[in-house]
């Protein structure tokens, strides 16, 4: 071995001794240096399987110890640069590592981030930091100490920045740098800066009566108001139909949604209920910003007169309406000391409003020959891709439908008219739909019928207002109780009970799928009711069959029995059955319809109100009647007679002095010219921010796309030139996967998922072969419109590239963004958009998936987006350089958020 190493030593110091000399140099043989090579180690001449020697270059081995040997001199961390090395420090991870510049490049494409230095110079003054001393950062964090306790942490952008936190007392605060990646938290903090913090004074209130059996009401003082004059929160006691307790604390009037409650609100250890602690008695049963509620443990009852004491403190603070940030960073505190139980006289209740409900209704006279249905949904209808079970029944029955799906797994209809990105918005602008489901999380119209009438009622406002067919017609198919339901039967009754009373209100029309469960476990039994779910909510392929028959049956009024088609994972006996339930479901519900285009009739209700906003329960007679054409019966219900037209409704009682009406539109399916493509893009406006992670596309394969989003299979060269259009991509992918990806996994477009989490979705793509026929590269598109009323002068933009298998393709891969004004010309943008993988010593995937991810974060375009412009963006996937695009590495974009900055200029 030393003979070896001294020769190994002694031609290197030849190969120096001649370098001035001789270009090329070959060491371990006689033989001429490779053309272009400047060092050529081999023993022989390439074999038949180019094979030139049987021993390597050994690196040295260095402990890299703390990732940067040259301190923090820049001229030698630059004439380091390549410099190759062995690290043996297991901390760091042992392997063959190259100096970049700044960091250390693992051979696997992994970047060891130098620790930066500590902020310094850290000063507070009330509650503004400022330090110095950190120009290799961007980002910085702030932590909040209680001796070695930490209770907070603040990231900031910037480093005089203003404290958040609500704390009162003395406390320390370190500062750390970030790497302009902001993710790196292994720099040192600062030395600890004490900081004194004060809140408002405590105000006490005096104990209050509430009335027992009256909801709260200021006004008739009933009711215990926290700092009253800013009608910022109260305490609510109420009595259920069992003469039971819940307690509320909760923002009120005009500060529902704007008043947060620091800590969850009231303890429940401050509780005392008979002298009992409301711990052993009460349970808290919701958790959120604004409310929070308990209620008796089972098996307990609270009589009333029984005193339920609370002493404690509420901190909460308030948002001024409209407002986009927390303008008071300090929460008031009260000291509550309020007994249950107090009697105050009431006004009696007096019946003083009248409401015929449906306010707004619409009756269509025919089904059009081609349907075409959005579902706004979430998993119910994503399982087993119901739309596509659905699409194939009709075919077969000799009808033209197509079914779009928009999903948001896990998410409820006021959650698809709050997202962020407005992709369910977007998609009902999108084109003119003749129908939209509206599919509502499965167990909340059984537990909050009030948010469920609210969001159905924001999503009939929009589609009316907004769709392109503004007679579309809207659909709510009724969720089903959980298979582990205590009381099923009485489950599915409350269901339905609170879907009808949605469409009575909103003149909605129902698809009665909880009565087709119900229909089945009656006639069938439990195992056949069971046979429907693939776990405690979810349909199985059955029961999505089932489903599909249901809104045959309520779209098109017909049967589905007959059908030829049925799913794979079913029988024929099944699918008849399926068929048949499905039917008579729909026979029995058809008279329960608020609206019945098919027989022309709206039924109708009055509905009367005391003063104190409440529904009245006594029964009361109206005399009915109906302008224009049609008839109404003594009891509401209205026939028309195919007139199209606008009616109006009305209803009076007399005796009460009360009168109301309501508005009938008799219409049929309007038809207009929209070009869908016109409507199908991501809003943007300056000062608000895109988000899109791509969860709500769900698992499966064959994905929909957020709206704007396009993906397209190139089979050129495009390392070099950017091809590919807009126009040319497609809304879906076409494979699925993500854990342990094959080596030979279809080229194409790919959802990817994360091994930790099912519902962490990505796009990409994998690049196979060498084929005309295979896919060399993929082109994620996203086509954005300036939505505001400001011009966007620029655009910070952070997305992360996840890898999904490594690749031996020797020249690597990368990730490169481009933009476009007509979604055909691009332009590359630039350097920062731009994430380069080295080539693995591997073609194979990872059991975690993704096997690595590199941010990139908050990078500027210097693009300008006048208000109501379009501009394009495209993320292209291929190999770095050649013309190979085997043994690929598989990249995937997920995690983009854009921010569209303000023009300034005055």
């Amino acid at each position: 071995m030393k003979t070896n190493q001294f020769l190994f030593l002694a031609l290197f110091a030849g190969f120096l001794s001649v370098a001035p000399i001789a270009a090329q140099v070959t060491i371990g043989s006689g033989i001429e240096p490779a053309a272009g090579a400047l060092l050529d180690l081999k023993e022989h001449e390439a074999d038949e399987n180019g094979v030139t020697s049987t021993k390597g270059l050994l690196l040295p081995k260095v402990d890299l110890g703390t990732a940067n040997p040259f301190g923090d001199l820049e001229d030698e961390k630059l004439k380091h640069i390549g410099l190759m090395v062995y690290n043996t420090n297991t901390t760091m991870g042992v392997g063959v590592y190259v100096w970049i510049g700044q960091n250390w490049l693992h051979i696997d494409g992994t970047i060891v981030k130098t620790a930066l230095p500590a902020p310094d110079n850290v000063a507070i003054a009330e509650n503004n930091l400022t330090f110095s001393s950190v120009a290799d950062a961007n980002q910085y964090k702030v932590y909040i100490y209680n001796d070695a306790t930490e209770l907070a942490v603040q990231t900031i952008t910037s480093n005089s920045v203003t404290l958040n936190f609500a704390f009162s007392g003395t406390f320390d605060v370190k500062v750390q740098a970030l790497d302009d990646t902001g993710t790196y938290t292994d720099s040192p903090l600062s030395d600890a800066v004490p900081w004194t913090v004060s809140i408002a004074d405590q105000v006490d209130i005096p104990v209050s009566p509430y009335c027992d059996d009256n909801l709260f009401n200021p006004a008739a003082g009933n009711g215990y108001a926290v700092e009253s004059d800013e009608d910022a929160a109260y305490f609510k006691w109420e009595t259920d139909d069992q003469g039971n307790i819940v307690v509320t604390i909760s923002g009120y009037d005009t500060h529902t949604e704007t008043t947060a409650f620091r800590n969850n609100g009231i303890n429940i250890n401050n509780l005392t209920v008979g002298g009992v602690a409301g711990s052993t008695v009460l349970t808290k049963v919701t958790n959120s910003a604004t409310t929070q509620s308990f209620t008796p443990k089972a098996g307990i009852t609270i009589p009333k007169g029984t005193a339920i004491v609370y002493s404690g403190f509420i901190e909460y603070r308030v948002l001024p309406l409209g407002s986009t940030g927390e303008l008071d960073n300090l929460y008031p505190t009260a000291t509550v000391n309020y007994t249950y139980g107090a009697v105050c006289p009431v006004a009696a209740s007096e019946p003083t409003t009248l409401k015929v409900r449906p306010e707004n209704a619409m009756l269509l006279t025919a089904v059009p020959e081609e349907v075409t249905i959005l579902s706004l949904n979430n998993s119910l209808i994503d399982y087993n891709d119901q739309y596509l079970v659905f699409e194939s029944l009709a075919t077969s029955m000799g009808k033209d439908a197509d079914w779009t799906k928009c999903t948001r797994l896990g998410e409820s209809l006021r959650q698809h008219y709050e997202a962020s990105d407005g992709s369910s918005k977007t998609a009902v602008r999108s084109q003119q739909w003749t129908h939209i489901i509206l599919q509502e999380q499965s167990s909340k119209p059984r537990t909050d019928v009030e948010d469920f009438l609210a969001s159905v009622r924001l999503w009939v406002d929009y589609i009316r207002e907004n769709c392109p067919n503004p007679n579309a017609k809207i659909l709510l198919p009724v969720n089903w109780a959980y298979t582990d339901s205590e009381s099923w039967s009485d489950d599915v009754n409350v269901l339905y009970a609170n879907y009808r009373s949605v469409a009575q209100e909103l003149g909605v029309s129902l698809v009665p799928l909880a009565l087709a469960y119900d229909l089945i476990y009656t006639t069938d039994g439990e195992e056949a009711k069971n046979a429907l779910y693939s776990d405690n909510r979810h349909p199985t392929m059955l029961a999505t069959y089932l489903a599909a028959c249901a809104e045959y049956a309520a779209i098109y009024n017909e049967t589905p029995v007959g059908s030829i088609y049925k799913p794979d994972a079913i029988t024929q006996d099944q699918a008849t059955n399926m068929q048949n339930m499905a039917w008579s479901t729909w026979q029995t519900h058809k008279p329960n319809e608020t609206v019945d285009d098919f027989t022309g009739t709206v039924k109708y209700v009055g509905k009367v109100y005391d003063q104190y906003n409440n529904l009245m329960n006594e029964t009361v007679s109206f005399d009915w009647t109906v302008d224009a054409g049609g008839t109404i019966t003594t009891d509401g219900l209205f026939t028309g007679n195919a007139t199209e037209g606008a009616y109006t409704v009305n209803a009076t009682n007399s005796s009460l002095g009360l009168t109301n009406s309501a508005s009938l539109l008799v219409t049929h399916f309007e038809k207009q010219t929209v070009p869908a493509e016109d409507d199908y893009f991501a809003s943007i406006e300056a000062e608000i921010t895109y988000q899109q992670d791509f969860n709500a596309i769900g698992a499966s394969a064959t994905a929909s796309l957020p709206v704007g989003w396009k993906m397209e299979k190139i089979f050129t060269l495009t390392h070099t030139v950017f091809s590919g259009a807009y126009a040319n991509g497609v809304k879906q992918t076409e494979y699925a996967g993500g854990t342990s990806l094959a080596s030979n996994a279809t080229n194409g477009l790919w959802n990817f998922g994360a091994t930790n989490d099912a519902t962490d979705r990505a796009i990409g793509g994998v690049s196979a072969g060498t084929a005309d026929t295979q896919t060399h590269a993929v082109n994620f598109y996203l086509k954005i419109k300036n939505v505001g009323s400001t011009i966007v002068e620029n655009f910070n933009i952070s997305y992360d590239v996840e890898k999904y298998r490594k690749g031996a393709q020797v020249a690597g891969f990368r990730l490169k963004m481009y933009y476009s004004a007509d979604g055909e010309v691009w332009t590359a943008a630039g350097n920062d958009f731009e994430t380069f993988f080295a080539s693995d010593s591997e073609t194979a995937g990872c059991a975690d998936a993704p096997c690595s991810v590199v941010s990139v974060t908050n990078k500027t375009l210097n693009q300008q987006l006048m208000v109501g412009g379009i501009l394009y963006l495209a993320w292209n996937y291929s190999v770095a350089g050649g013309t190979a695009w085997n043994s690929a590495q598989v990249l995937a974009l997920d995690n983009l958020s854009i921010v569209a900055n303000e023009d300034s200029t005055p």
